[in-house]
C-alpha cells in the first residue's frame, strides 16, 4: 500500500487489512494512544510498508486530520459570527 492510499483508507479498511481494531486506529490517528513496536511491525508488514514508511504515513494522516478539523472549526466560527 502506498502512503496516499493509506491516508485515504477508512478505519474499517485498515482493520480488515491489518487485524487491528478500527477503534485503535482512531486513537492512534487522534494522538490519544501510542503504538507499540509490535503494532508498528504488524501493521507495516500487513500493509507492505517498512516501519519507517508506515510511521511517516501515520504522521501524514494525523496532519491531514488535524488540518480538516481546523478548517471545520474556522468555518464554524465564521458562521456563528456571520
Amino acid at each position: 500500500m502506498k502512503v496516499h492510499e493509506f491516508t485515504r483508507c477508512t478505519l474499517k479498511e485498515l482493520e480488515d487489512a491489518t487485524g487491528i481494531a478500527f477503534s485503535r486506529w482512531s486513537l492512534y490517528f487522534r494522538g490519544l494512544k501510542g503504538m507499540s513496536e509490535h503494532t508498528i511491525n504488524k501493521a507495516s508488514r500487513s500493509l507492505g510498508m517498512s516501519p519507517d514508511e508506515f510511521l511517516w504515513a501515520v504522521e501524514q494522516r494525523r496532519k491531514e486530520q488535524f488540518a480538516r478539523k481546523q478548517k471545520a472549526n474556522t468555518t464554524k466560527v465564521a458562521l456563528t459570527k456571520g
